[in-house]
C-alpha cells in the first residue's frame, strides 16, 4: 500500500545530485516515501527545472496529507473520489488555479505509479457542451475550429483582473529603494519584464555590456535574450562596482550584509524586498513582482510594440498568454475613452 506512512507531518527536502537538483518526501518519522521520490527523480532526469520539481513535491505533500485523513486507498482512487479532495480545498478557500495544479500533479503521479490513467468511477461528471447556434461557424469563421480536448477533472478558474501599476505607484516604490541592487532588480522587472525566478537565477556571465543584452533562463529551462536599456545597464554596473561583495557564487544578485553576506539571494529574501515596502508605504500596497512584469507588458503593448516581439520578451510559447497580460488600467481606459467620446460628440453634435 502506498498510504501507510501517516505519522505526524510530511516533509519535503531538497537533494543535490550529480545530474541536478531533485526533492524527496519523508514522513513524520523521517522515512523516505519511495513512490513519490522515484517520480520526482524521474522528472529530474528529463531536465525538469528545480522550481517545477518543488511544485510537484509540495502538491504531492499536500495530497498525501489529505489522503491520510480519509479511508481512500491510493491504488483504488477514482476521479469521482478526487472530488472530495476538491471539496476539502474549497472549504479552505484554496484558489481554483492551485486546485487544478494539484489535481494535474496527482493524476500524472497516479499514471506513473500504475501505468494507466485514473478511472472515472461509477458516477461520471461531464461538462455540458456550449451551444453556439445552429450551423454557426466558430468565431464567425475568422479563426480555425479548435480541437476538442479530452475531458479531465478541473475546477473552473476565475478570470481575475490584475491592474498594472500606476505611474505614481512606480515612482513611489523606486523612491523607497536605498541600494543599487534593489534598484537594479526592480528596473529589470519594470523595463525587461522578467519573472522573479528568472531574476534570482541570473548569473554574472549572463550580462553583455557590449551587446546591451541579458541571457534569461525561463520556465522549462528555455533561454531567451532581452535588450537592456542604458538606464538598466548603468544601475547594474553601479551595483557591481560599489555594492556587490566578493563571492564564490556566480549569481548576479547576492546578500549584501549579515552572516550570509555574499551568498546567492534567496526567494524569501527577494519576496521580503517587496513585502517590507508594501507594509510600510501606503501608496505601494499593490506593488509585487508579478505586477511589475504586468506593468511592463501593458505599457509595451500600449506604446505600439507588436505582439510577436512582446511574446519573445516575456518568454511565452504562444500569443494567447501574451494577450492575457494586456489589461489596461482604468485610468488608461478613461483617457482613451475621453478622447474617443470627444471626437464622437464633435461628429454628431453639429
Amino acid at each position: 500500500m502506498l498510504n501507510i506512512f501517516f505519522v505526524n507531518q510530511w516533509v519535503l527536502k531538497k537533494k543535490v545530485t550529480s545530474y541536478g537538483v531533485t526533492f524527496e518526501l519523508f514522513d513524520g518519522a523521517g522515512l523516505a516515501f519511495n513512490p513519490v521520490n522515484k517520480f520526482l527523480d524521474s522528472l529530474s532526469l528529463i531536465n525538469r527545472s528545480a522550481q517545477t520539481l518543488a511544485s510537484y513535491g509540495y502538491d504531492l505533500l499536500h495530497f498525501y496529507t489529505w489522503l491520510g485523513t480519509t479511508q481512500f486507498k491510493f491504488h483504488d482512487l477514482t476521479k469521482y473520489d478526487l472530488l472530495e479532495y476538491v471539496r476539502s480545498q474549497k472549504e479552505k478557500n484554496a484558489a481554483s488555479r492551485s486546485i487544478n495544479r494539484r489535481l494535474s500533479t496527482v493524476l500524472q503521479y497516479y499514471h506513473f505509479c500504475n501505468g494507466k490513467d485514473m478511472a472515472k468511477g461509477v458516477y461520471d461528471l461531464r461538462q455540458a457542451g456550449y451551444y453556439k447556434g445552429q450551423y454557426m461557424p466558430p468565431n464567425m469563421g475568422i479563426l480555425p475550429r479548435q480541437k476538442v480536448k479530452s475531458k479531465t477533472l478541473r475546477v473552473k478558474e476565475e478570470d481575475t483582473l490584475i491592474d498594472p501599476l500606476e505611474v505614481e505607484e512606480v515612482k513611489k516604490f523606486f523612491s523607497s529603494l536605498k541600494k543599487y541592487r534593489d534598484v537594479a532588480i526592480v528596473s529589470i522587472m519594470l523595463y525587461c519584464g522578467l519573472r522573479s525566478c528568472e531574476i534570482i537565477n541570473l548569473k554574472l556571465q549572463d550580462i553583455s555590456f557590449f551587446h546591451k543584452s541579458l541571457l534569461v533562463r525561463g520556465k522549462g529551462n528555455k533561454q531567451r535574450k532581452v535588450v537592456l536599456s542604458p538606464l538598466v545597464l548603468e544601475t547594474i554596473q553601479k551595483y557591481q562596482n560599489f555594492e556587490r561583495p566578493e563571492s564564490q557564487t556566480d549569481r548576479l544578485f547576492v546578500v549584501l550584509k549579515g552572516p550570509h553576506r555574499g551568498d546567492p539571494m534567496t526567494r524569501a529574501g527577494f519576496r521580503r524586498l517587496f513585502r517590507y515596502r508594501r507594509d510600510k508605504i501606503k501608496k505601494v500596497k499593490r506593488a509585487n513582482p508579478h505586477r511589475f512584469r504586468h506593468t511592463f507588458a501593458t505599457n509595451m503593448a500600449r506604446h505600439g510594440v507588436s505582439m510577436l516581439v512582446l511574446q519573445e520578451l516575456l518568454g511565452h510559447s504562444g500569443l494567447k498568454m501574451v494577450v492575457n497580460y494586456i489589461r489596461l488600467s482604468l485610468s488608461q481606459i478613461t483617457d482613451e475613452y475621453d478622447k474617443g467620446v470627444a471626437k464622437m460628440e464633435k461628429q454628431f453634435q453639429t
